[in-house]
C-alpha cells in the first residue's frame, strides 16, 4: 500500500486533538490507582487502545487514527513513555514510535490488518526503568470509533516507604526509596 495524503486527514486529526484535550481536562481532576500487593506495591492503570475511521476524499479510502489513551484517571505522558505501532508490512514504514502524547497515529488506506501496539510504561519515580506490554488490535472500519480497555497491571520498582522523621519537635513525614539508585547499580 502506497502511502496517500487524503484531505479529510487534518479534520480527522483536529478532532482527534479536541478528544484529547478534553482527557487531559478530565484527568487533571483524577489520579491512578496503586496499592501494595504481595510485598510490593503495584500501580494499575486503565488505558483504552482502538482506532477512529471516517470516509476519505478518494473513493474506497478511509482516514483512519489508533490511539492509546488514558481512562481519564491519570496523566498519560506521567506513566507512559512510548507506543510503538506496527503496521502491515505492505507499509513503507511500518514501525512508527510515538515518544509523547498524545499516542495518536493517523493514516490513510483502503484495508484493515491486526496492528501491533507496545505500550512502554514507567516503573520508578525517577523514569529511568520501564516495562513493555504487547497487544494487537484489528482496525475496523464498520463504526467510526472502536475500542477496548486493558489494564496495565505495574510493579513499581522503587516503591517508596514512609518513614516518620525525627524533626527535633515536631516529628515528620519523609519518603525513603529503597531500591538503589541508577549511579549505585553499577
Amino acid at each position: 500500500m502506497a502511502a496517500t495524503t487524503c484531505p479529510d486527514l487534518t479534520a480527522l486529526q483536529l478532532y482527534l486533538k479536541s478528544q484529547e484535550a478534553a482527557e487531559r481536562a478530565l484527568s487533571a481532576a483524577c489520579s491512578s490507582s496503586s496499592e501494595a500487593v504481595g510485598g510490593g506495591e503495584r500501580l494499575q492503570l486503565s488505558v483504552h487502545i482502538g482506532n477512529t475511521c471516517e470516509d476519505a476524499a478518494r473513493e474506497g479510502y478511509v482516514n483512519w487514527t489508533m490511539f492509546v489513551n488514558g481512562d481519564g484517571s491519570f496523566d498519560v505522558s506521567d506513566h507512559i513513555k512510548r507506543v510503538v505501532y506496527t503496521l502491515h508490512p505492505s507499509f513503507k514504514n511500518n514501525v512508527i514510535t510515538l515518544n509523547t502524547a498524545p499516542f495518536h497515529l493517523t493514516r490513510c488506506g483502503w484495508g484493515t490488518f491486526d496492528v501491533g501496539v507496545e505500550i512502554e510504561v514507567y516503573t520508578t519515580a525517577a523514569k529511568d526503568e520501564t516495562k513493555t506490554f504487547s497487544f494487537k488490535h484489528e482496525l475496523d472500519f464498520e463504526l467510526p470509533s472502536v475500542q477496548r480497555a486493558v489494564t496495565l497491571d505495574v510493579a513499581l520498582a522503587d516503591p517508596p516507604v514512609t518513614a516518620d522523621a525525627d524533626t527535633g519537635g515536631g516529628g515528620g513525614t519523609c519518603l525513603l526509596y529503597t531500591s538503589p539508585s541508577p549511579r549505585d547499580r553499577g
